[in-house]
């Protein structure tokens, strides 16, 4: 329990102290002011680093954050175009060298630059800062081991000429805690403004300040040097929970192994004096308190003899009759398992009984709800869904739910970002040239919905397969590269069949106008037919060589 109390202790904010009087009077306009250099709160930022790393809810918050902000991975975007990977020696359709990040620097950014941006986002989630420092990258050892045993068991390159020195690569790294402290002063034109530096806690170096390291700041500290973050604002809530598991199992201890309460056994009085008692003198005051030395000793002796014979039957009924070596048990260790709690025998002092009604401690009854509210509390602290964590990413949330996490994945994004970049520009905006507009390095994220309601919303048609597809297979895990393949299927997919449709529509439409074409000649030749009978009965042209009989017959009329 003393060392829950001592981490309880040590993360409670610093209170914040004015400075002494000032030696001005008041009434000239000086106040006190807290000038000077101010430091980070070194207690409460171990305390803070504890519990991060100890306690299972931060933990499986920890997880889904990294999960939504890293699974995508890093991707360069310049001139607001992202650059897509290309292989080695790859050229477009008119010839030229595509543009773009190679695999091996692709590969690079994985290797160094996702595990620089995973601890980028646990600072910010512990201490609302983070310290960057940019290191030369190691040589794999394994390497050179490899060559080292090769060259003693005899095996060579076959004269071939060895390959130049690589040049050393430059690689960010987030300093361990305990290598570094952090400091600000003042400044500005009323120092209004800070300007933080890190001091290097190397032996013979405290007093130096790293011009190398740069602080980026999420959440400023105050003036006590009390750190300001997710974590920091849950860590009395946190704190607490784990003193009350604390007292809980030390309840439980004493339950198992209750502790033996005496009490002086009251004595028999009889309702006949003791005539001695009525002649009591300082002689015989005397004689009393030496028989009752007498018997006090003796009662001891008789307390420590029992004390003996108590601890060897419990040594016996815990080891066994038979402690040394025999012919069935060579090794004189006991043939059966000793009992999770070994019996206790305690003799009680004389004239001593059990206590009754001895309070024994007792667990508490709210501890499973306390914990879940602490659950509940840190989940909100770092902006992610209790359910989300209890039910894992598959779980049926709903998309209003879910708004919490997209909004602290999207903050943290940007935070992330931005040293990214900044770290990214220092070490290789030399090598762009001014020309270009400098790039930005930025973490692949897209919002966590629910998978259902993006169903729904493309089966209404009101969002197409190109935003419904990207939604639903990230609410599933998929990665980015899987996404945009699935994307690329689905547009190659959607043309052809969009060709398909296209071609059926044409040839659909070249058949109406052909029937229509023919409908009308019909037409035209039946009016056609209909005009000429109708002249014929009107007289108006002559009949056809069959009818000329009546057509005499009706001119002589």
């Amino acid at each position: 329990m003393s060392s829950v109390a001592q981490s309880r202790a040590s993360g409670r904010r610093r209170e914040h102290r004015h400075g002494g009087k000032s030696l001005l009077a008041p009434t000239l306009g000086v106040h006190n002011s807290e000038v000077g250099e101010g430091r980070l709160n070194l207690k409460q930022v171990y305390a803070l680093e504890s519990m991060y790393c100890s306690h299972p809810a931060v933990q499986a918050a920890r997880t889904v954050l990294h999960s939504q902000l890293l699974a995508g991975g890093l991707q360069l975007v310049r001139n607001g175009e992202p650059l897509k990977v290309v292989k080695f020696g790859e050229r477009g359709d008119n010839g030229t060298a595509k543009t773009g990040v190679t695999e091996s620097f692709n590969a690079h950014l994985d290797e160094h630059w996702l595990p620089f941006a995973r601890d980028v986002v646990d600072c910010f989630l512990k201490w609302g800062m983070c310290v960057v420092i940019l290191e030369v990258q190691e040589p794999d050892p394994s390497i050179d081991a490899i060559a080292r045993l090769k060259r003693e068991v005899g095996i060579t390159d076959g004269g071939k000429k060895r390959k130049a020195s690589v040049p050393p690569v430059l690689i960010p790294h987030v300093p361990g805690l305990g290598t570094y402290e952090v400091a600000w002063s003042p400044r500005g034109k009323y120092g209004y403004t800070r300007q933080y530096v890190v001091y290097t806690n190397a032996p013979g170096r405290a007093t130096r300040i790293d011009d190398e390291a740069v602080v980026h700041v999420r959440q400023h500290p105050d003036n006590s040097g009390n750190v300001n973050s997710p974590l920091a604002t849950v860590y009395e809530q946190g704190s607490f929970t784990s003193a009350l598991i604390e007292l809980a199992f030390t309840a439980e201890i004493s339950r198992s192994q209750p502790a033996i309460v005496t009490q002086l056994r009251k004595p028999e009085k009889g309702n006949q004096l003791d005539p001695g008692s009525l002649f009591f003198d300082a002689e015989s005051r005397n004689v009393a308190t030496e028989q009752e030395g007498e018997e006090s000793t003796s009662a001891a002796r008789a307390l420590q003899t029992q004390a003996a014979m108590c601890e060897l039957i419990n040594k016996l009924q815990t080891r066994g009759a038979d402690g040394g070596s025999t012919s069935t048990n060579p090794t004189g260790r006991p043939s059966f398992v000793p009992p999770e709690v070994p019996p206790k025998l305690f003799v009680l002092p004389k004239d001593h009984e059990l206590a009754p009604h001895v309070q024994m401690p007792q667990p508490r009854g709210d501890l499973e709800s306390m914990i879940r509210l602490g659950i509940d509390q840190f989940c909100s602290a770092l902006g992610v869904p209790s359910a989300l964590l209890f039910e894992a990413r598959f779980s049926n949330n709903s998309t209003t739910q879910l708004q919490l996490l997209n909004s602290t994945v999207a903050q943290l994004a940007k935070a992330v970002n931005e040293v990214l970049t900044k770290t990214y520009n220092a070490l290789y905006a030399a090598d762009d040239g001014g020309d270009e507009e400098p790039a930005q390095l930025r973490l692949l994220t897209s919002p966590l919905n629910s998978s259902e309601e993006v169903e729904k919303l493309f089966t209404s048609q009101i969002i197409d397969i190109e935003t419904a597809l990207p939604a639903a297979m990230h609410a599933l895990g998929a990665t980015a590269d899987e996404v945009e393949a699935a994307v690329e299927r689905s547009t190659t997919k959607a043309s052809e069949q969009k060709k398909l449709d296209d071609e059926e529509r044409a040839f659909a439409k070249q058949d109406r106008d052909l029937n229509l074409k023919e409908r009308t000649v019909g037409l035209e030749s039946t009016k056609a037919a209909i005009e000429k009978t109708k002249k014929e009965a009107a007289g108006m042209v002559k009949p056809s060589a069959g009818g000329g009989g009546a057509s005499s017959s009706s001119s002589e009329k």
